[in-house]
């Protein structure tokens, strides 16, 4: 019975890889081995390719007495059977955003709000208004008006509003932020922090609900989320 799951399984594999990475005038085979060496591929490169060959010899190797050459394990069965649930029903930035994100509002005290961003392990804190985003406070905030300014002193009534001219999304010095919709997947997620923009690094992916700045706020994801991501996929793929 395992060998038929298997058989099975795999063709559910190839057909899913296709629909997913198929090009033109592709074959099954090619979407397969594309996936494998691809990015997100990577994590379960090793049992593919086990998979692949066991295919490959129950595909070339006729039965004897009526029977395969082999039976699959339980454990691999089991393990291409994940696999496959996965790409059929991938992860996407809603399931893993963070969501408890630390906010700010112009009348916040800065000191308060830094305190509170060390607190949660947090450095941006971004300022929203009816859901949306409307600026980030961060130590890039007090980095740039001190370059302006010449020294950033924080006294005990100063607030948020008070860097108002370094709070808009595009006038922070050093670093930008990018924006996704819910159903953006962790590879496109990585391209984008992978890209470079005039010598600023992606600091933030603010997830909102039409994917742009202008819509509704619900999460956010750092690139160690997705590091963590890939960590997890790749002890799941072991």
């Amino acid at each position: 019975m395992n060998t038929e799951d298997f058989i099975n399984l795999y063709k559910e594999l190839e057909r899913v890889l296709f629909e997913k990475y198929g090009q033109s005038g592709d074959k099954y085979e090619n979407s397969v081995l594309r996936f494998i060496n691809s990015e997100r591929g990577r994590p379960y490169k090793d049992t593919l390719d086990i998979c692949r060959e066991m295919r490959n010899l129950l595909s070339h190797y006729p039965k004897e007495d009526g029977k395969y050459i082999f039976q699959p394990s339980d454990d691999i069965v089991l393990e291409l059977s994940s696999i496959v649930n996965k790409l059929k029903n991938p992860i996407t930035a809603k399931d893993f955003a963070i969501r408890n994100i630390f906010t700010v509002k112009p009348d916040t005290r800065a000191k308060q709000a830094l305190s509170s961003m060390q607190e949660r392990g947090f450095s941006h804190a971004p300022m929203i208004s009816a859901g949306r985003l409307t600026g980030v406070f961060s130590i890039s905030t007090l980095i740039t008006f001190s370059m302006k300014y010449g020294g950033a002193v924080l006294k005990e009534d100063t607030t948020v509003s008070d860097f108002a001219e370094f709070l808009p999304i595009d006038k922070h010095s050093g670093e930008y932020f990018a924006f996704a919709p819910p159903k953006a997947l962790p590879e496109e997620l990585n391209d984008l922090f992978s890209a470079k923009r005039e010598r600023k690094r992606l600091a933030i992916i603010f997830i909102t609900d039409t994917g742009k700045p202008s819509g509704k706020l619900s999460g956010m994801i750092t690139p160690w989320d997705l590091i963590d991501l890939r960590d997890e996929a790749g002890e799941v793929g072991r």
